[in-house]
């Protein structure tokens, strides 16, 4: 039992005073201390003694620890990016150093009208209308030099051609052998539309002033008459 990591102590005693008292097999997974100071995983293999011998049981492991090492990293990424689903408004996604997407959540379905497996793998700019596309390479030259970006805003597009405006954040992805980006947001196209219809009448009220006389119209590029 000395061998047994500190923490493990409980698992062994409790397991092997089981398997002593029911007389079936039991298989669990615990650390043995190392002598550098550190721990070994292993998956130990506890049966009993066979019946007319005096209460005992009989061990077999084997190292598992890159089975643990892998398993850990597994729950890293599936928590990682279940924090980037929940904490995004409307859509996340991730994309690696040449613009690929590597991972976008299941909402793009809602959001594009897209299916996410299809998307992983594309160039995420393929998603963005052509006009928005230097602001895209912009973010990313900020993202690469600061590792964060400024909000920003662009045109998205969907699968049936439609479009909707975005606001998005971008930062420094998860790191590793493949440092990309991770970029969230909400769609703000009504808030666009009350801006544009802001601007509108707040235009219309600065023609007002300047051309203020007894009759003021407006009229409009094919010259039909808007306002009176």
């Amino acid at each position: 039992i000395e061998l047994v990591a500190d923490e493990d102590r409980d698992l062994v005693l409790t397991t092997r005073n089981e398997v002593i008292r029911r007389g079936d097999s039991a298989t669990l997974e615990l650390r043995l201390k190392s002598t550098d100071g550190g721990v070994r995983w292993v998956r130990v293999h506890v049966k009993p003694r066979r019946p007319g011998t005096s209460p005992a049981v009989i061990i077999g492991a084997s190292l598992i620890d890159e089975e643990v090492r892998q398993r850990t990293l597994l729950a890293r990424s599936e928590e990682h990016y279940r924090r980037l689903a929940e904490n995004a408004s409307d859509l996340v996604y991730e994309i690696d150093q040449d613009g690929l997407i590597t991972w976008i959540a299941p909402s793009v379905r809602t959001v594009l009208d897209r299916e996410p497996e299809l998307l992983v793998g594309t160039p995420s700019i393929d998603l963005v209308v052509e006009e928005d596309h230097d602001k895209v390479y912009a973010v990313r030259r900020q993202v690469e030099a600061e590792g964060v970006a400024a909000p920003y805003e662009l045109r998205v597009r969907t699968r049936g051609g439609g479009m909707h405006w975005m606001r998005l954040h971008a930062k420094s992805g998860s790191g590793g052998a493949s440092p990309g980006l991770v970029i969230g947001g909400s769609v703000i196209d009504e808030e666009i539309r009350e801006r544009q219809r802001r601007a509108d009448s707040e235009e219309h009220f600065r023609m007002l002033a300047e051309n203020a006389s007894d009759v003021v119209v407006r009229i409009s590029a094919d010259g039909k008459l808007e306002w009176i």
